[in-house]
């Protein structure tokens, strides 16, 4: 048997992220970007790991969980990483897709590359808060003693 076939392919999001700080710690300098999709259809992680092989060809793409793609922009600065984080947004926007994302720069923003993926992980989180505070009031209704909390934009409420 082959040596390229005797590898074993990493199977978690852990191992698929340990795989993807191999590669930064390679000696590149680069951005990490976590792309983060909602809901998340296999179909649709499938369209934007296609996306971004369209987009930067020669980034290192890891599945990092159902709706997580782990990208890293070898070489790429801060405004290479947000560029194709908003050209990435956009296309989601026109397939009615919800897009979040997290940018780290390595190594400025980590002493190892897994530290830089937490802080790409800190931005995806950032972000989706802001996300959540900009839907507005939660609107909280009593169903047959279940409460539900439902996030409605504040335009719904006044209007």
């Amino acid at each position: 048997m082959r040596e390229s076939q005797e590898r074993r392919e990493p199977t978690s999001a852990v191992e698929h992220l340990e795989d993807l700080a191999l590669v930064m710690a390679s000696g590149q300098t680069g951005v990490v970007l976590l792309l983060e999709l909602l809901p998340p259809w296999p179909l649709q992680m499938h369209w934007l790991d296609h996306q971004v092989r369209v987009l930067a060809p020669a980034a290192t793409r890891r599945a990092a969980g159902e709706s997580v793609l782990a990208v890293f922009l070898s070489e790429a600065g801060v405004a290479e990483g947000w560029q194709l984080k908003e050209e990435l947004r956009e296309r989601a926007i026109a397939q009615h897709i919800t897009l979040f994302a997290g940018l780290a720069c390595w190594p400025g923003q980590g002493s190892t590359p897994m530290d830089v993926v937490a802080a790409a992980a800190a931005a995806l989180v950032d972000e989706q808060s802001a996300y959540r505070d900009s839907l507005g009031e939660e609107v909280r209704l009593e169903l047959d003693g279940l409460l539900l909390a439902l996030g409605v934009a504040g335009e719904f409420l006044s209007g």
